[in-house]
């Protein structure tokens, strides 16, 4: 697995071995737990296009609503 960004505390985007991008996203208040998403098809072009802030603001959208990705949350 390589770490191609780290914000700590926040998010991080991951390449595993076989070419994945995983976005894993701090969220909760009280509680804090790790969701982790697989990047889909639209999400990994447009960070090829746009870089990190892409990034970023997709992990800001995951954060401010992790029910509506619950369903992608990879274990």
């Amino acid at each position: 697995m390589k770490e191609l960004i780290n914000t700590p505390c926040h998010h991080r985007l991951l390449e595993s071995n076989e070419g994945r991008l995983l976005l894993e996203v701090e969220c909760g208040t009280t509680a804090v737990f790790l969701l982790t998403i697989e990047l889909n098809e639209e999400e990994r072009r447009n960070f090829e296009e746009k870089g990190a802030g892409y990034i970023q603001d997709l992990a800001y959208r995951v954060q401010d609503n992790p029910d509506g990705y619950i369903g992608r949350r990879i274990s």
